[in-house]
């Protein structure tokens, strides 16, 4: 309203112009946020992670839009300031705190994905992706594409193609249920020897909460780590034949 009250009747079209960012320029930034959200998240949603790739695209573009609200913020306060000089005294913003309410609202988004359990922590990879493509989104929305492109392909770099150069884990955490409690030595160690599966460690403990048919349940966890002719479905189907097995289930990825 003061804005209003100062007399806009003498402000220049052309000077609100060039204070404007157009139209083809946020078609731009908008298509730009979506195209690289849209490639990160194609991974993640192959690998069948919480967060895919409508999640990413609409995290970027969110990002994108609240950048191009506080640059518009910005030239609307220079345009008041060059042309209405008593306001210049008045008149302030601060660039960055609509952006960081991006960052810390993405820690909502990315705590949503991550799953903790008392075996293993997982989902840390799709909440860092999230952050990280929130992070591009903000720089495009805010111009800065060379920053938005680096930054992109370091992120690609990192989320899709280094996890095909690098095998940092090649061991599966495989947990295994049965009753009877000599299983563990009678059949699983000698079906891993007997196809050369590598177990790494184990742990084992026994469930006394939960008994079938009057016998203790035993959990044993391995972490396993496969040939190239054997896979952890075709490992579930043989030993699923033992009567005394009645759940086999893959705990990390």
């Amino acid at each position: 309203m003061l804005f209003a009250h100062m007399g806009m009747e003498h402000s220049s079209p052309k000077i609100m112009m060039s204070f404007n960012l157009s139209f083809l320029e946020i078609i731009l930034r908008l298509s730009m946020a979506t195209i690289f959200a849209a490639i990160i998240g194609l991974d993640r949603k192959e690998h069948n992670h919480p967060a895919g790739l409508r999640t990413h695209i609409l995290v970027c573009l969110g990002a994108c839009i609240l950048a191009l609200i506080q640059e518009a913020i910005c030239n609307q306060v220079l345009y008041y300031a060059k042309n209405f000089h008593t306001l210049s005294t008045v008149l302030e913003s601060d660039p960055a705190r609509l952006i960081a309410q991006v960052i810390g609202g993405i820690g909502f988004i990315g705590a949503g994905t991550i799953v903790i359990t008392h075996h293993f922590v997982m989902g840390l990879t799709t909440a860092a992706s999230l952050w990280a493509t929130a992070s591009i989104g903000l720089a495009i929305g805010m111009g800065y594409y060379c920053i938005a492109i680096v930054g992109g392909a370091f992120v690609l770099l990192v989320v899709v193609i280094l996890r095909k150069i690098v095998k940092v884990n090649t061991y599966k955490q495989v947990e295994f249920k049965y009753i009877d409690r000599h299983t563990l030595d009678q059949v699983l160690q000698p079906y891993f020897k007997q196809n050369k599966i590598q177990v790494k460690h184990f742990s084992f403990k026994v469930d006394t909460n939960n008994q079938i048919n009057k016998k203790n349940v035993y959990i044993c966890v391995c972490n396993l780590k496969f040939p190239k002719n054997m896979t952890y479905f075709k490992m579930a189907q043989d030993l699923a034949m033992n009567n005394n097995i009645f759940e086999i289930s893959l705990v990390t990825l």
